[in-house]
């Protein structure tokens, strides 16, 4: 009887130390800590209104890790826009400020696939003079990842879809079609360290 109860206590204390290590895994895999890192990103636009072409130059500042695979952190883009309507021609340059978001959907064998979005405000100067609300969602693609010393180098491409919508803005002048449509998808390379 006293040989039953004792295996028992040892099966029940094998258990407990069982769930509690899980519980301890579980755990590392949910966390929330500061996870730096940056991002510099130089891309090419192709508007939703044909009218338009531009470029990028963006910046992502990594802030904090949610799980291993989420990432919070805040990016700021600069941007460089020419529009031509027959003989009217406009320039404008942009800056956009936006809440950063990214989850890495794949990893293995030095290569990296992740989702993002950037949601957050964007304001033209010069030639448009307007603001509005934007938002992009995108993939990374990184073939090149390189680890030494705890810090992470990643090189790769990027493609993005970004919504914005201004108030309807006539520029090219008067008989033209007004702009009101201002996102589009914007490709790029990119290269990513992170500490």
């Amino acid at each position: 009887m006293m040989k039953a109860t004792f295996c028992t206590n040892r099966a029940s204390s094998l258990l407990a130390v069982l769930a509690v290590s899980s519980a301890i895994a579980t755990a590392d895999e949910y966390f929330i800590k500061p996870a730096f890192g940056f991002d510099l990103s130089i891309a090419a636009a192709l508007p939703n209104d044909r009218r338009f072409t531009g470029s990028t130059i963006g910046f992502e500042l990594s802030l904090l890790a949610i799980t291993n695979k989420i990432r919070l952190g805040y990016y700021h883009e600069q941007g460089q826009w020419h529009g031509n309507d027959g003989e009217q021609h406009v320039s404008t340059n942009s800056n956009f400020n936006a809440f950063h978001i990214d989850y890495q959907l794949f990893a293995a064998a030095g290569q990296q696939v992740s989702l993002f979005t950037n949601v957050g405000h964007i304001t033209f100067h010069d030639g448009l003079s307007k603001s509005a609300f934007a938002a992009d969602l995108g993939i990374h693609y990184d073939p090149l990842i390189l680890s030494a010393r705890g810090v992470t180098t990643n090189f790769g491409v990027s493609l993005v879809y970004r919504y914005s919508h201004i108030s309807s803005t006539q520029v090219f002048g008067a008989g033209s079609n007004p702009v009101n449509d201002v996102g589009g998808f914007i490709a790029g390379v990119h290269g990513l360290v992170r500490f």
